[in-house]
């Protein structure tokens, strides 16, 4: 399975076209004010593309579902915020039990990087997780609440029309990674495109 070595380019592009899209007019003779020290938070949902590998017991999994991210963190100056962000591509899992959904999760420390006015990277590795989503719990049985951890590494970039609080914002992810859930260690890859709000300082 590819996990696709040309994706920061394609993520860049993608901000960078979403930019002019949704920039008002003359925001590109209007310099905004470089954004102070202070917490920067946001959250945002959207659809995603999930790739899960077969493993001896359990099928491949390929699909589009709901995808919820979140970030938290604290902007050191201009360009640089240090972030803890996560994201969660949903699907259905394929195993035995009832029917019902996960979420493939990714949870990092995260750095952002400011390259042009509104427009935004980020790169981050850490835990990932394969996990029940809150929303399709049933019952005690043990299956519907396990946790599987693994590890995980995310690329992303957004857009933000503006600096300040309540901001719209588009946010491009893709997300890799492995966890290791009862049937054997499962890898998979996940793009997301999601749509939120953010707060600078």
């Amino acid at each position: 399975m590819s996990y696709m070595p040309h994706l920061p380019t394609v993520l860049f592009a993608v901000a960078t076209i979403a930019g002019g899209a949704f920039a008002p007019p003359g925001a590109a003779q209007r310099p905004a004010a470089p954004p102070s020290h202070g917490p920067t938070f946001g959250v945002g949902i959207g659809l995603s593309r999930i790739s899960l590998r077969a493993l001896p017991t359990l099928p491949a999994v390929h699909g589009t579902d709901v995808a919820i991210g979140w970030h938290a963190g604290w902007q050191t100056g201009s360009r640089v915020a240090l972030l803890l962000a996560g994201t969660s591509s949903v699907y259905r899992y394929p195993g035995g039990g009832r029917a019902r959904k996960r979420g493939f999760e990714t949870h990092t420390p995260t750095i952002e990087y400011r390259v042009a006015d509104g427009v935004r990277l980020q790169a981050g590795a850490g835990l990932q997780l394969d996990a029940p989503v809150f929303w399709d719990v049933h019952g005690s049985e043990p299956a519907e609440r396990k946790f599987s951890r693994g590890l995980g590494r995310v690329l992303g970039a957004s857009y933000a029309p503006r600096h300040g609080r309540a901001v719209p914002e588009l946010r491009a992810r893709w997300n890799a990674g492995y966890a290791d859930v009862p049937e054997g260690r499962v890898r998979g890859q996940a793009s997301a495109l999601l749509v939120g709000v953010r707060h600078d300082p």
